[in-house]
């Protein structure tokens, strides 16, 4: 039997690992293909583990890794050249480089550290080595102090951006852990949040999904009676590993056989959280963390008072929901609502603390100070209360009815054939091929091709626009389903302005959701595009790499890509599209001219999801829909931070399926 390690990272050939499978293998599978990857979850929740044992299942597949713990540097002086100096160093001892470190930032002293950092894994890095290299930076939230670490994950996010143009960045892949989400990161509101790799939130230890029996046998050496003294333990943690393990180890130690003796033992350890807060590794950081990390405490606070007293709270995406969430002391349950997270946690952090905190201590004065004008309030909230009728009056009046009739909606798409896919220079046709005449196209991609020749045999109607926020909103509002975000796209906007532009931070689930919602809405099949259908559209008629034919700095009449507009204000390096569109995020939809079967935003705007899944070469798949969740899914028309290269009509794109990130929306498909 392996001991049992509470706190800290459990080395699993010495201590009892508990694997969560799901998240083990997804996390591993994510790095494996060259994904971005970021465990961004409460404190004490098993990310560091996790890490370790994923290093050593990389390093036994032959790939490389590094790890820098940056809380490590957060004291060094010197300012923002000295912070990146001190992380190449870690770098450089984790990759075991031998190369001139002071040279090369003398060489490239007129660079911003953030160049640095790219040419450190261009230059020196996948010069040293032929290995994939992953790299992990934990405890990332100790960089949210520092002003200028900005730079650091735009530079991470450039060179995943520019892997299509660098080929050497796709050779590299990082992994971010913390206790961050991905907004923070990037502190400059005036920048695009970080917003790239797959976001994985640790979830407690669960009987129905992991196997726990290292842990019940740390209680009784039958098999029964420690299944049950476990059950007693998890329903005090709730599963949260750090208390699972504490009081699993306390219980062995004071020899604890039945469940009363594990309530007594609750009871004495956890009956005072001042005295917590001061000697325990867990509650010290956690209420650090209430005290000093949350942006609106008062709300934050107000809403766990809401969720403490039963309330059901429905989970959002505001900034109080997601702080409180990362404080570990609620969690999101099987129905989308917020609960406390465990019975630990509601007895120590009860209504008398949070009456006790600043926050809300301020907050009781403020009412206090109005009770005397009590009657005069009264009166305004009526007003308001008829003003808010009016405005739900309108809400519903604007609600009705689902706009998706008609021909200034959809596109009639005919029935016929095309040439599906693009040539490369070194490939020429075969004898008697039907795509023959396709031009080599220098952009082209190995798995466009070759170009071959799919029917078309029934006609088919394609949306003229993106689906907007506005759309999607009537879909969250009908089901109660937790909005997207928008990414801050919509600032300086009018409502009706922001309704149109592209619903984004949407999955290949959610849009299908919406499409089956919309189906039973309206009585009429709706349904993504397939992969094929999608392209045929796209092309109307054409075989040239984008059915708008012209110079690049024409580009920004028909689509909206990363253009001069976008790189005065983001400076994404590398070079950008010759024009202005005067969009620097997404536009709102038929703003550019359409192509030659009146579908607008079909080059650029926001990736659109397909229902085809992704093959490394054409083999049929792209003319049908794969309902396979777990499959990669195809993506195409490229988005607002694309070059003319990605907004080709050849162009394929593919990630998982559960993604949700600023660049991908969707359009309908519907059923003749």
């Amino acid at each position: 039997m392996k001991r049992l390690k509470v706190g800290g990272p459990v080395d699993a050939g010495q201590y009892a690992y508990i694997e969560r499978k799901d998240f083990d293998d997804r996390l591993l599978a994510l790095l494996l293909e060259g994904e971005y990857a970021n465990v961004l979850t409460p404190r004490q929740m098993g990310k560091t583990s996790l890490t370790f044992r994923t290093i050593t299942a990389l390093n036994q597949r032959g790939v490389r890794t590094a790890y820098v713990d940056m809380s490590t540097l957060k004291n060094i002086e010197g300012g923002v050249k000295a912070y990146f100096r001190a992380l190449l160093t870690k770098l450089k001892e984790e990759l075991k480089l031998d190369f001139d470190l002071e040279a090369f930032s003398q060489l490239h002293a007129d660079d911003a550290p953030g160049q640095w950092l790219q040419r450190f894994f261009r230059e020196i890095v996948a010069h040293a080595m032929v290995e994939t290299v992953v790299v992990f930076l934990d405890e990332i939230d100790s960089t949210l102090e520092y002003p200028y670490t900005d730079s650091l994950f735009t530079s991470l996010r450039a060179m995943y951006n520019e892997r299509t143009l660098r080929p050497e960045y796709r050779q590299f892949t990082f992994c971010l852990l913390g206790v961050a989400t991905p907004n923070e990161l990037i502190k400059d509101r005036r920048s695009t949040a970080y917003n790239i790799g797959e976001t994985l939130n640790l979830r407690d230890f669960d009987p129905a999904m992991d196997d726990l029996s290292p842990l019940a046998s740390q209680l009784s050496d039958q098999d029964e009676q420690g299944r049950g003294l476990l059950s007693q333990v998890l329903y005090w943690t709730g599963g949260q590993p750090y208390l699972t393990a504490k009081l699993c180890r306390d219980m062995r130690f004071n020899q604890t056989i039945d469940g009363q003796g594990v309530d007594a033992l609750v009871q004495t350890e956890f009956n005072s959280l001042a005295r917590l807060e001061t000697q325990d590794v867990h509650f010290e950081p956690m209420t650090r963390f209430l005290k000093t990390r949350l942006g609106t405490p008062a709300e934050s606070l107000e809403l766990y008072r809401r969720i403490l007293t039963g309330e059901r709270v429905l989970d959002q995406t505001a900034q109080a929901y997601i702080e409180l969430k990362l404080s570990g002391l609620v969690k999101r349950d099987g129905e989308g609502f917020l609960i406390v997270r465990n019975p630990i946690y509601r007895n120590l952090f009860n209504a008398g603390w949070i009456a006790s905190t600043e926050p809300m201590q301020a907050l009781t004065k403020i009412k206090r100070r109005y009770r005397r004008v009590k009657t005069a309030l009264w009166l305004v909230s009526s007003a308001a209360l008829v003003a808010l009728a009016v405005l739900g009056w309108r809400e519903w009046q604007q609600r009705q009815p689902i706009h998706t009739e008609g021909a200034a909606y959809w596109a009639d798409i005919p029935a016929g054939g095309f040439c599906m896919g693009s040539r490369l220079a070194d490939k020429k046709p075969k004898p008697n091929d039907r795509c023959a005449n396709v031009p080599i196209d220098p952009d082209a991609q190995a798995d466009e091709t070759p170009p071959h020749w799919v029917d078309m045999p029934k006609p088919f109607r394609l949306a003229k626009y993106e689906t907007t926020i506005e759309e999607f909103m009537r879909f969250v509002n009908d089901t109660g389903r937790r909005p997207p975000p928008d990414y801050g796209f919509g600032q300086g906007l009018s409502d009706p302005q922001r309704n149109k532009l592209p619903v984004v931070g949407v999955s290949w689930q959610d849009a299908q959701s919406y499409a089956d919602w919309l189906s039973r809405k309206t009585g009429r099949h709706y349904h993504l595009p397939t992969e094929a259908e999608w392209e045929y559209a796209a092309r109307a008629g054409t075989q040239t790499p984008r059915y708008w034919v012209g110079k690049p700095d024409q580009a920004c009449h028909y689509a909206n890509g990363y253009d001069l507009t976008a790189k005065e204000k983001l400076n994404y390096p590398g070079h950008s599209i010759p024009c202005q569109d005067g969009y620097v995020n997404t536009a709102p939809v038929g703003r550019f001219q359409p192509n030659a079967w009146g579908l607008f935003d079909m080059s650029g705007n926001v990736w659109e999801w397909t229902c085809s899944a992704y093959t490394e070469q054409y083999d049929g798949t792209e003319s049908v829909c794969n309902d396979d969740a777990s499959k990669r899914g195809v993506l195409r028309g490229g988005s607002w931070y694309n070059l003319p290269a990605l907004l080709r009509s050849a162009y394929r794109y593919w990630t998982y399926r559960g993604r949700r990130i600023d660049y991908l929306g969707f359009r309908l498909a519907q059923d003749i």
